[in-house]
């Protein structure tokens, strides 16, 4: 089906283009959209990683998880136990540009296409400001946030099936001094997420950036009170959000154009999701 829109009125100027209206995606909230399905993700040791993980076993999803600590992956395993999914673990270090690129050729060689990556894994790096930062841990955090990210994908980027999620974070709008490694970092990755959704359009993929706001848990935990206090009010969040929450926001952001309570816009082709902060109440 083709929808023919006419333009008029932009500058004098007359025009027309069409839609060409993809095939509807049937979603039945009885069942899961994930069901069957592939799911790469990085980090997965993490507390906001586990919960996610969590939430795509019990929809049955396969997972093959990255994690770099044998100590951290052997609770996350504990806790995997019960369900009947697929699960792959595999180990390397993000700062490992080596490492990185091997363990994406190491799914290729098994022949497994993911339909879904999600780049979980974050450094938070010291929380300095950049004049005293040094040069080895800002190239640290940003290896782990964006460039490992970059080779992962494109590695496997005519592998990738459906879509990427990058999770990105609210400090990238949330003024205040300090972690100037983490937020430079996640600013590159957004930006290579803009470069990555436009080449992904022509492939009919999809790339969402997620931004969840200051969470009650995680790597928050790192912030004084003073800084969360500060960050919250510059992006206008009057709560801590629960990581169950942003677990389960994150996972439906795959397959759903449209998440309840969650603020989206297209930056390009991206798709940028705040969730738990900005002007608007969208509760």
């Amino acid at each position: 089906m083709h929808i023919l829109t006419s333009v008029a009125g932009l500058g004098g100027e007359y025009g027309g283009f069409s839609y060409i209206v993809p095939e509807a995606v049937k979603f039945d909230s009885k069942g899961s959209m994930l069901e069957g399905k592939t799911v790469f993700i990085t980090g997965s040791t993490g507390d906001l990683a586990q919960k996610t993980i969590e939430n795509l076993a019990e929809q049955q999803a396969n997972l093959l998880l990255h994690y770099r600590d044998d100590r951290k992956v052997a609770g996350l395993k504990d806790k995997l136990k019960k369900y009947t999914g697929n699960i792959q673990y595999l180990k390397a270090d993000l700062a490992n540009s080596e490492e990185v690129e091997n363990m994406a050729k190491d799914i290729q060689s098994q022949g497994i296409a993911p339909d879904y990556v999600i780049h979980l894994a974050a450094a938070t790096g010291n929380l300095k400001r950049a004049s005293e930062v040094t040069d080895k841990e800002m190239q640290e955090v940003e290896h782990v946030n964006h460039r490992a990210a970059r080779i992962i994908i494109e590695t496997l980027f005519d592998d990738i099936k459906e879509a990427v999620l990058f999770v990105g974070s609210v400090a990238e709008e949330a003024f205040f001094s300090g972690s100037s490694a983490y937020v430079a970092s996640k600013r590159a990755l957004h930006a290579y997420a803009v470069d990555l959704a436009m080449r992904y359009y022509q492939h009919n993929k999809r790339v969402v950036y997620y931004m969840p706001g200051i969470i009650d848990g995680g790597m928050m935990g790192k912030l004084s009170e003073a800084q969360k206090s500060a960050s919250m009010q510059s992006v206008r969040q009057t709560s801590l959000i629960e990581l169950d929450k942003i677990a389960d926001n994150l996972v439906k952001s795959l397959y759903l154009p449209k998440v309840q309570g969650v603020e989206a816009e297209y930056e390009g082709a991206l798709m940028v999701r705040r969730d738990g902060y900005l002007k608007e109440d969208l509760s």
